[in-house]
């Protein structure tokens, strides 16, 4: 039960912040605002100090709608307001000032796999030219360029299984969660500390100290604690489309893909991750649909080809950079995959 409340006071402050904005964003009059500035906090002092929260879930529900309320109202935090922010971004510029020096001649004869390559590394898309972008886009392939929990996930699944030797005992457990935790989070700093990674990055920490907590890890407690803490720092993040993008992408991995995933029993290990691929895309492409129609008014026709083709090669590409970043050696099969996967996406985006 205890699990429940955390989701469920994520979800009521979640909402507060939404209605609070909608209200403030389609009146726009004093009234309403001077009314929501005093019912906000009187509501929020109320419910959490009156009602009986151990007896109603809903009380916790309506408590958590008032402080989302107030939160809104107080504004947040800007980015702006730490310094760090900015450190990590001039951080994130530096690197890929150094992976241009790196690759040298390579990165000069393979413009369009150097501007992949950077912006699947660091979500860096400067050096990408339009008419890529919008095969990208053509294809339903946008998201690999845009830095998200797609790319946190494969390097939390590579540094999980990397970390297997150190053993299932307790304390080597919580080492394995200091050394994934603290590599994702240096890996955001590098990337800028961009809102999707920051959310990617915060949900699995949460989702790791959940196995620390209880012993079972809990994915819909995760995902709640993470939009709290988003929303808490920021209280207009769920109005932008990538807050909304990520989050039903991941129910929809919560509460969709489980279902889907059994519709298919094999023994072929192959059968199998192929069918895992094109459930996952149908899925995260199920739910992020209807957004897609509302802000861009297109949705990709050949996403599950693009997906099935262009993961798996994103995954080699996404182990191979740090590799390759080592031994000289694995360069040229590193822009051999991004020659690949550009490929794929052209002739994916040519089909009519």
């Amino acid at each position: 039960m205890q699990g429940r409340i955390v989701v469920y006071f994520s979800l009521g402050f979640v909402l507060g912040a939404v209605f609070c904005g909608t209200i403030l964003f389609l009146r726009q009059s004093a009234f309403e605002a001077t009314f929501l500035m005093v019912a906000a906090p009187v509501g929020a002092i109320v419910s959490t100090f009156f009602i009986p929260i151990k007896r109603s879930s809903t009380s916790v529900v309506v408590a958590a709608f008032f402080c989302g309320c107030l939160a809104y109202l107080s504004g947040g935090l800007e980015r702006g307001d730490f310094s760090f922010f900015s450190k990590a971004e001039k951080l994130k510029e530096n690197f890929s000032e150094y992976l241009d020096g790196f690759f040298g001649e390579d990165a000069a004869e393979n413009s369009d796999e150097t501007a992949v390559l950077k912006a699947l590394a660091i979500g860096d898309k400067e050096g990408l030219d339009s008419g890529l972008k919008r095969e990208y886009k053509t294809s339903g392939a946008m998201h690999l360029l845009a830095l998200s929990g797609l790319h946190i996930g494969i390097i939390y699944a590579f540094l999980s299984f990397s970390l297997t030797f150190l053993g299932k005992g307790r304390y080597t457990r919580h080492l394995k969660r200091i050394i994934i935790l603290s590599l994702l989070w240096g890996y955001a700093v590098v990337t800028g500390l961009g809102n999707s990674i920051s959310r990617a990055v915060t949900m699995i920490t949460v989702y790791e100290l959940t196995g620390v907590m209880q012993s079972k890890k809990d994915l819909l407690r995760a995902l709640a604690v993470s939009a709290f803490i988003t929303t808490l720092l920021n209280p207009s993040a769920p109005f932008q489309i990538g807050f909304q993008l990520s989050y039903s992408s991941v129910l929809a991995t919560r509460f969709l893909f489980p279902r889907m995933k059994n519709l298919m029993q094999t023994r072929s290990g192959l059968l199998e991750a192929i069918w895992n691929t094109l459930a996952m895309s149908v899925c995260c492409q199920a739910a992020t649909a209807p957004l897609s129609l509302l802000y861009f008014g297109t949705l990709p026709r050949y996403f599950m080809i693009t997906n099935l083709l262009a993961i798996p090669i994103t995954g080699i590409v996404m182990y191979t950079i740090p590799v390759a970043l080592c031994l000289k050696s694995l360069r040229p099969i590193l822009f051999w995959c991004l020659s690949l996967l550009n490929r794929i996406i052209h002739i994916v985006a040519g089909i009519e």
